[in-house]
């Protein structure tokens, strides 16, 4: 047989071709593996991958001028705050147990317990309380977080960072976002990405990621930031506490670390990779959850079962949906309901259940919908052979902790012991004065809530008349509001009760009107406590904006003037009070605005939007920010990665990393 020879022109083409391959970064995968067995074309396919995304190595980004300019902003930030704990310092240099100088307090968490209150505008501000009661870190804060460690979150401004217990900032103060810490270290998002700091606030891991998980098991999964068009679909690793990439960047998606095992997807199916890398479990299942207690749940043709680190499958896949095992139990569902299993497969407890989370000491806690599905669901907790320690009548129920579980009824935290006792600790959380918890609304003294320029709430004593009522707000149009018994009414100038105190909640008058709540219903009441619009709404703000106020009935919201005529009709999933005579209207996740005959004159079309001011409002498409004006205009195009507000005539905008000025008409300016 003659043998056939490649000409001398196609050895020199094969040459440029594995020559371009080499420069790109491709990396020869042979057809057979270790043994000598053919590979099948997707485990080529995954091995193509991997060799693409091992060499990806991401760098910090260089520090752009709208990283240092919001470092220059957050310091200004911070001088302000500080200057403000000062005077509240000098103004209270401890305050007193105060109510309603704060209107919730919650449990005390390493000495500190969140308290809070909501101003005339609606706002709530934050701050914290000794076990005393007393205030030690002024309520400045736009929300906060329970102390650990030494530590707490709060956020300002937009703005996440840390706090110590004497309100001390610990960390630089410009992340948009920061999470919990998990192993001494706290995800945080910048303009740049995300990245870790450590407990001191120290940027360990520069932001620079799309995502990030917390560490777990020492390592952490993250995404490759890609462009915005493609946000969110670049490929996750795992990187090391350095930001040394262990894992290299190949897969679709990833689940964090647990018994030494991390699910991984590659293209469609999900598999297990050990803390090395090495695939342990081939991606052969349609899910997976954690391994846990030597077990993970998997999906194999829409049914979920059990396997072991072998991949054994030692609970067959037959439920509609598997969690975790924890104390030896897992909560599986099937027919719609769940209960519980053991390694076995045994069924302990019988499916009974529309939700189960995982025993935690010996207790699980468990949903029973009422007749109204999911809505109307209540939540009790049960032991490990099924028998019902707290029934399932209550409105939620959370993780049973240091022998205590905790149940929510109607805003109030009830405690049960492991036989199933209530015991006497109780949270309110609540922005009701009147449904504030035992310990802050019978204080020894009675205080009144003010806020001056600066921002600073001091609590000061009111002067009381022959009847002592437990608050007093300041007089508006000749009457106060006033409460005693956790009823509330109203006084005149004279200090006469000229409207009984029967209701659960009243807001000051305004344009001859005040704001009731009655039982679970909301309604309006004259100066002669005469009701003028009907106990009929379940939720309100109460307050009249531009003639009008927000209502809902049935879960949707309108406005409705002051005769309760219906002005936005009550069809809305959320609405917001007329600026500039339009109000923003929200349906099917879209938002747009409406006039005050109702009519929706801007279309529904946007993914965020604020309200007018001045004829102007910032929107957001997509991921895109612009301006329009109250007829729908668009001023400035939905272009822009951020916007802020106008300032003289002109707005800073960000454009692909760049910060600009822009006037009223879209035109660039100098700053």
């Amino acid at each position: 047989m003659k043998h056939r020879t490649i000409p001398v022109f196609g050895l020199f083409m094969i040459s440029i071709c594995l020559l371009s391959l080499t420069k790109a970064g491709a990396q020869y995968v042979s057809a057979y593996d270790k043994n000598g067995n053919v590979k099948s074309s997707y485990d080529r396919r995954a091995e193509e991958a991997r060799n693409r995304q091992n060499t990806y190595k991401p760098t910090p980004s260089s520090t752009t001028a709208i990283y240092e300019s919001e470092r220059e902003k957050q310091q200004r930030l911070r001088e302000q705050r500080a200057t403000q704990r000062e005077l509240a310092a000098k103004e209270n240099p401890v305050v007193k147990i105060v109510a309603p100088a704060y209107t919730f307090k919650q449990k005390l968490f390493e000495g500190r317990a969140i308290i809070g209150f909501k101003n005339y505008n609606g706002e709530s501000k934050y701050g914290y309380a000794n076990e005393k009661g007393e205030v030690v870190i002024p309520m400045i804060y736009d929300w906060v977080y329970a102390f650990k460690n030494g530590t707490a979150r709060v956020t300002t401004y937009l703005h996440t960072f840390l706090i110590d217990k004497e309100g001390k900032e610990v960390t630089p103060g410009f992340y948009n976002t920061m999470d919990d810490f998990k192993e001494g270290m706290s995800v945080v998002l910048t303009n740049n990405g995300f990245g870790f700091i450590d407990k001191a606030g120290n940027e360990i891991i520069h932001p620079q990621y799309g995502y990030a998980n917390g560490f777990s098991e020492g390592l952490s999964a993250v995404q490759i930031k890609t462009s915005t068009s493609n946000y969110g679909k670049g490929k996750w690793g795992f990187i090391d506490k350095t930001g040394n990439q262990i894992i290299p960047f190949s897969y679709n998606s990833v689940r964090d670390y647990s018994d030494g095992m991390a699910g991984v997807q590659e293209f469609v199916k999900w598999g297990f990779i050990d803390k090395t890398g090495n695939q342990i479990i081939a991606a052969a299942y349609d899910g997976v959850n954690d391994f846990k207690e030597g077990l993970a749940p998997v999906k194999l043709n829409s049914k979920w079962g059990f396997i072991d680190k072998t991949a054994k499958e030692l609970i067959a896949s037959k439920y509609q949906h598997a969690k975790s095992f924890s104390e030896g139990m897992a909560a599986v569902q099937l027919n719609g309901k769940y209960g519980y299993v053991d390694k076995k497969g045994n069924e302990i407890i019988p499916f009974i259940y529309d939700d189960a989370l995982d025993f935690n000491e010996g207790i699980a806690s468990v949903r029973i919908n009422g007749p109204g599905g999911n809505r109307y669901a209540k939540w009790g907790f049960i032991d490990k052979t099924g028998n019902q320690m707290v029934p399932a009548i209550y409105d939620y129920g959370g993780r049973f902790e240091k022998g205590k579980g905790g149940v929510q009824l109607e805003g109030r935290y009830l405690f049960f012991d492991r036989t199933g006792k209530q015991v006497n600790e109780m949270d309110v959380i609540s922005e009701i004065p009147g449904l504030a918890p035992e310990e802050v609304r019978k204080p020894a003294t009675t205080y009144k809530l003010t806020t001056n320029k600066k921002g600073i709430v001091p609590a000061k004593p009111i002067a009381q008349n022959n009847t002592a009522y437990s608050t007093k707000e300041n007089f508006y149009q000749g009457l106060a509001v006033v409460s005693k018994n956790y009823k509330y009414g109203f006084i005149n100038e004279s200090g006469k009760e000229v409207i009984p105190l029967t209701y659960d909640y009243a807001v000051d008058f305004k344009d001859g009107l005040a704001g009731i709540l009655l039982g679970k219903k909301f309604g309006f009441i004259n100066k002669s406590g005469i009701v003028s619009i009907p106990l009929i709404y379940d939720k309100s703000s109460l307050r009249f904006k531009e003639g009008c106020v927000d209502v809902m009935m049935k879960g949707k919201w309108g406005l409705i003037d002051s005769k309760g005529k219906v002005v936005v009709p009550i069809m809305y999933d959320e609405i917001l009070s007329f600026t500039d005579g339009l109000a923003a209207i929200k349906l099917n996740g879209k938002w747009g605005y409406a006039d005050k005959t109702g009519k929706a004159i801007i279309a529904l079309k946007y993914d965020r939007v604020a309200t007018f001011k001045d004829g102007l409002c910032s929107v957001r498409i997509g991921n895109k920010w612009g301006y329009i004006n109250t007829k729908g205009e668009e001023i400035i195009a939905p272009v822009y990665d951020d916007v802020y507000g106008f300032e003289n005539g002109k707005v800073k905008v960000v454009f692909k990393g760049e910060s600009l000025y822009l006037d009223n008409t879209g035109k660039r300016v100098n700053q």
